[in-house]
């Protein structure tokens, strides 16, 4: 009876593991959202969790997640964070690893569309100034409690509840009339 069990638990452990690597990272869901009518159509991608460094996501992999969102042709990019793989801080990976995640998040910077972007757990574990500068660099906005407007659109980013300090300060660069969207 228990090898029978062991067994299962054995095969479900390892039908989850290849959804997780072979499945999972593959997806691609798309999305319309109609709001209001007759308005102007607007195009926003949401590409969250990209989680690079770990083992389905290299900068080969991210240069085809981000052909495919060019593909799409966004009017904006939201990029609500996560872009690091794991928990481990900056200095205790090695330079092999930390210039392999430079060069993952690098490919950002071939986004044709302006990117919004706020900060997520494993990004403040591995070292916020470091993912925000890279972002930066790539050229998003980062968003960490704070807001910015572009064409009767407000993004307002909102800080990881666990790993920073949270706020709404960013609301205040809000102004009647704005649509909110909001990252976190």
């Amino acid at each position: 009876m228990w090898i029978r069990a062991f067994f299962m638990s054995m095969c479900v452990g390892l039908g989850l593991l290849a959804y997780a690597v072979l499945i999972e990272p593959e997806r691609l869901t798309v999305t319309d959202v109609s709001v209001g009518e007759g308005e102007t159509i607007v195009t926003f991608v949401l590409a969250s969790d990209i989680h690079a460094g770990g083992i389905h996501v290299d900068a080969d992999r991210l240069r085809r997640i981000v052909r495919r969102i060019n593909r799409v042709a966004p009017d904006y990019i939201l990029l609500p964070g996560d872009f690091i793989d794991s928990h481990e801080p900056i200095g205790e990976r090695s330079a092999d690893a930390n210039a392999a995640l430079d060069d993952a998040l690098a490919t950002l910077s071939r986004l044709n569309a302006p990117i919004f972007a706020t900060l997520g757990n494993h990004d403040n574990m591995y070292g916020a100034q470091a993912v925000r500068e890279r972002l930066e660099d790539a050229g998003a906005t980062v968003l960490e409690n704070q807001g910015a407007q572009r064409n009767g659109f407000c993004f307002v980013g909102i800080a990881d509840p666990y790993t920073a300090q949270p706020s709404t300060a960013g609301y205040d660069r809000c102004e009647i009339g704005d649509r909110i969207i909001t990252l976190m």
